[in-house]
């Protein structure tokens, strides 16, 4: 327990002075207490200090494929964040307890409380400078400075106020090094141009640098994966619905025909409105995450969503409207009867609502690229801070992005609702061109899933495996670099040196 008779002050990495308290220990079995002594002077000069578990870790590690998706690297850090640490609260334990019993030595005018208490120092030195994941050094770090600090109380009781006064110095040295390095970073421009995952696992560490250009770019190939699927969800669904909606057509006397267009025509269709706009749509895209210092989707979500969105109704819109523009067309050449061009007024309220939808989805990445909606937080949490509320109390702001791309997508879905039921309210004299065009429509949908599936899913398949593969050490982030990639190097260093000079000691006095 604290012994609250002894206060001591150090300073905080704000400036802030605290007050601390060494440790006291009552002993209820020296005999046993003396054997654990000295095994605990046996350990310090062992080669190893470890439970093995991140060894294990680096094990399965090596057993897993190099990874070549997004679901590869996230198995990895899921197995890197689930490997159990060492039990690094029985190290602070036992030091607590060590330092604790250097007092009662040193009350009692036992000099051996000087070397008890050095080897509690020499302890944290063994530990950090094999320790292989941050928390470990840290854990490392504490135990020193808890030995320092116990030090000065040590002399004082053994009456040299002089050494007493240099392990004082020494615990401000070491404070001093611990706050330089953990003096707060601003990660806002890191975090802005890190990927979604990368944002949440890199840790905010002085001097830690990871290069975030391929996961960006895997992570946008991934989403724009998902939103392809969007599209197949919609092309697929849309043949199902027309075979059902032809076949009531056909119970009810409708004789439809199977006009096909020909392939020059499915050909122009497939290509003005799926392979071009998604082609620009994936050159804009490129174009955002070129640049080294280019935002990731940490930054971008809410845009990217609403671009996406409108993508994906806008190729579904001009599919359908071109199949329709080629079956009427073929139609009448074949000279069956066919409604006149359906123009604007024919679809007023639907067209008004598509284009008021248009004109926000513009204005809103407008916005975002001028400046105005764009978050003032170049972190995760900017992924909600994406918003137009100012609210203070909320503690999650509305994604106006996000929202308004689900918005965006289920206008098609309200769209083919409106067509359902007018279909079945309706009764005039094209409602056998209407059967007929979406029995026509069916072979048009399939070519539009087979370019999408095949050439554009394809594409971005093989761009979000060239983008994991150069991912350095195939992970995001790993436990075992968050050390040697950052500050934090600088202690296991010094720890590395010194522990070898006392390793030296301690061998000549065995």
């Amino acid at each position: 327990s604290e012994d609250e008779t002894r206060p001591y002050e150090i300073i905080e990495r704000d400036g802030a002075v605290r007050e601390k308290y060494p440790y006291e220990l009552d002993i209820t079995d020296p005999e046993r207490f003396a054997r654990v002594l000295a095994e605990f002077r046996n350990g310090l000069v062992k080669s190893e200090c470890s439970g093995r578990s991140i060894e294990m870790m680096d094990l399965r590690l090596g057993i897993l494929p190099q990874p070549e998706r997004m679901s590869d690297l996230l198995r990895r850090t899921f197995l890197q964040v689930s490997t159990p640490l060492p039990p690094l609260n029985e190290h602070r334990n036992l030091a607590k307890a060590l330092c604790a019993h250097a007092i009662v030595l040193a009350e009692s005018g036992d000099p051996n409380a000087i070397e008890l208490v050095r080897s509690v120092r020499v302890y944290a030195l063994q530990l950090g400078s094999r320790s292989r994941t941050l928390i470990e050094l840290l854990v490392a770090r504490a135990i020193e400075n808890l030995a320092v600090e116990h030090a000065q109380f040590v002399y004082e009781e053994l009456g040299q106020t002089q050494m007493a006064a240099e392990a004082r110095h020494q615990s401000a040295e070491f404070t001093r090094e611990f706050n330089e390095i953990t003096s707060p970073q601003s990660k806002d421009v890191d975090s802005a141009q890190a990927s979604m995952l990368g944002a949440v696992l890199t840790p905010t560490l002085s001097g830690y640098e990871i290069d975030h250009g391929p996961m960006r770019r895997a992570e946008l190939a991934f989403w724009m994966q998902v939103g392809l699927v969007l599209l197949l969800g919609l092309l697929v669904l849309s043949i199902p619905l027309i075979s059902v909606r032809w076949l009531l057509g056909q119970s009810f006397g409708s004789k439809a025909l199977l006009v096909f267009v020909g392939w020059g025509r499915i050909g122009k269709i497939c290509l003005w409105s799926v392979v071009v706009p998604l082609g620009i749509y994936g050159a804009y895209a490129y174009w955002q995450i070129a640049s080294p210092n280019a935002y990731g989707l940490s930054y971008t979500f809410g845009r990217v969503c609403l671009e996406m969105a409108v993508v994906v109704v806008g190729v579904f819109t001009l599919l359908r409207a071109m199949s329709y523009s080629a079956i009427r067309r073929r139609a009448e050449e074949l000279g069956l009867e066919v409604p006149p061009p359906i123009r604007f007024r024919n679809r007023a309220v639907m067209g008004s609502i598509g284009i008021l939808l248009l004109l926000a989805s513009v204005a809103y990445v407008a916005g975002w690229w001028a400046g105005p909606l764009r978050p003032s937080e170049g972190n995760w949490e900017a992924l909600w801070a994406d918003s137009f509320s100012s609210s203070a109390s909320s503690t999650m702001p509305s994604p106006v992005g996000v929202w308004l791309a689900g918005v965006v997508l289920a206008f098609p879905l309200m769209w083919g609702l409106r067509n359902l039921l007018a279909n079945f309210l309706g009764r005039g004299k094209y409602k056998a061109f209407a059967q007929t065009f979406r029995r026509s429509l069916v072979p048009i949908l399939a070519s539009g899933v087979i370019v999408v599936g095949i050439i554009c899913g394809g594409l971005l398949a093989w761009t979000e495996v060239a983008a994991v593969k150069s991912i350095e050490g195939g992970v995001i982030v790993s436990l075992r670099r968050e050390i040697d990639k950052s500050d934090f190097r600088l202690i296991q260093e010094r720890h590395r040196a010194e522990y070898k000079t006392r390793l030296k000691e301690l061998s000549a006095d065995r």
